[in-house]
């Protein structure tokens, strides 16, 4: 398992997580809806564009124990260092809440967002909360038959990638179940069409760089706060720059 990340720069996990867990890490992502909505980024919706939906929140470990208790579990654990090679550190946690009319996410590498002003590498573990279909647009990853996976930044911060930039890369989309989990890491193009069905696809993003390349948590969100805030921080006349 471990081999075939690191040759094609990700991996699909099925039933990671127990019912159990995933009953916990369900409510308490439900519960950051009410307790830390001035946390929340809202857009317009595709299908209404008059109406705005929560995209996503972020820092979700900061305000939830219990997500936190899951997530350090000794299995979580084990999986980030034997893909990182090292100790894990926490980079930055988001969740995507996909609401139904929520955007899609164009194609993109991690990396190409600046994040090499932080580390060299990264890795993400994507947590599926919700069952991910095409019809609510789950994650597009590689065709590894097509595609032979380089670290190395294909775009730039400012404007997302065209298919025809990565020689070979052919998208395919990724069904996956509640509980499932994907790692990929930060060179590896991706991308998920707008969710047109009647409800949330909920998956938690967790970004994890090299103990040996630094703790970084807090100066990205202070650097990500000050050019791209929570709708509710937004200074009236202030223009924000949103990177891929």
């Amino acid at each position: 398992m471990v081999e075939a990340f690191h040759k094609n720069g990700f991996i699909h996990i099925p039933s990671f997580f127990t019912s159990n867990e995933l009953d916990e890490i369900s409510a308490a992502t439900e519960n950051l809806k009410e307790t830390h909505p001035h946390e929340g980024y809202y857009e317009p919706s595709v299908l209404n564009q008059t109406t705005e939906i929560l995209v996503r929140m972020e820092k979700i470990l900061s305000w939830s124990p219990d997500l936190v208790n899951v997530f350090s579990s000794k299995k979580v654990i084990t999986l980030l260092e034997h893909s990182l090679q090292d100790e894990p550190v926490l980079f930055k946690d988001k969740v995507n809440f996909k609401a139904p009319g929520n955007r899609a996410d164009l194609l993109h590498q991690d990396q190409q967002a600046g994040w090499s002003e932080y580390a060299p590498y990264f890795i993400t573990l994507c947590v599926c909360v919700d069952p991910n279909t095409s019809l609510n647009g789950c994650l597009q990853l590689p065709d590894i038959q097509s595609y032979q996976h380089h670290k190395k930044i294909y775009g730039n911060a400012e404007n997302p990638l065209d298919i025809t930039d990565i020689p070979g890369l052919l998208l395919v989309e990724k069904p996956a179940e509640a509980g499932d989990v994907f790692i990929f890491d930060s060179y590896v193009p991706h991308a998920s069409n707008p969710n047109y069905s009647g409800t949330e696809r909920r998956n938690i993003y967790l970004t994890y760089n090299r103990k040996s390349d630094g703790n970084h948590h807090s100066r990205y969100y202070k650097d990500k706060y000050q050019t791209y805030p929570p709708n509710a921080m937004r200074l009236a006349g202030m223009s924000y720059k949103y990177k891929v």
